[in-house]
Formats: C-alpha cells, sequence, structure tokens
C-alpha cells in the first residue's frame, strides 16, 4: 500500500535536506592553525598567482613555492609536489 510519507517531505528530502552548503571559506582562511603550503608555480596565469597569493596571505605561516613551474603542477611538477608535501609533514 501506500507510504506513511507526505509528497512534499519525499521532495524535502530527495532535494538534499541534509546537504547545506559551507559558508565561504576565503573569509575564514586566518582561523587555520597548522601549517600550510599553497602550491603555485611562478610562471602560472597571472589571475591564479593573484587567487593563490591571496589564500597564502590570509593562512598563518604559509608558504607559497614552485620556482619554475606553470600550470597543472601535479602532471608538471610531481617531484616538486611530494618533496613539498613531505618537508611539510617533517
Amino acid at each position: 500500500m501506500g507510504s506513511s510519507s507526505s509528497p512534499d517531505e519525499h521532495t524535502r528530502l530527495r532535494l538534499g535536506d541534509y546537504e547545506r552548503p559551507d559558508p565561504p571559506a576565503y573569509s575564514r582562511l586566518a582561523q587555520i592553525q597548522v601549517p600550510a603550503v599553497v602550491i603555485v608555480g611562478d610562471q602560472e596565469y597571472p589571475m591564479v598567482a593573484r587567487c593563490a597569493a591571496g589564500i597564502a596571505a590570509r593562512l598563518t605561516g604559509c608558504q607559497i613555492a614552485a620556482p619554475g613551474a606553470d600550470h597543472l603542477l601535479p602532471l608538471r611538477a610531481p617531484t616538486m609536489i611530494a618533496e613539498l608535501a613531505s618537508d611539510l609533514a617533517g
């Protein structure tokens, strides 16, 4: 027979009632209190480099690194990425 749930409840659940968007993180980056590295190449697209620099400036003690690299660092400089991650992990 029929379900005990109303059609409105089915619609609400189907539309993600339990999923709520996270508040924007950019303004909350300074709350992060763990070591961080923003990895951006010094030959990156200018818009991407500006965004990365803005993020790094909001992270306490953040390093920004990747000399000689451009876009798609994991594909173009995987060893550099691995070394930076290893250095950060200690």
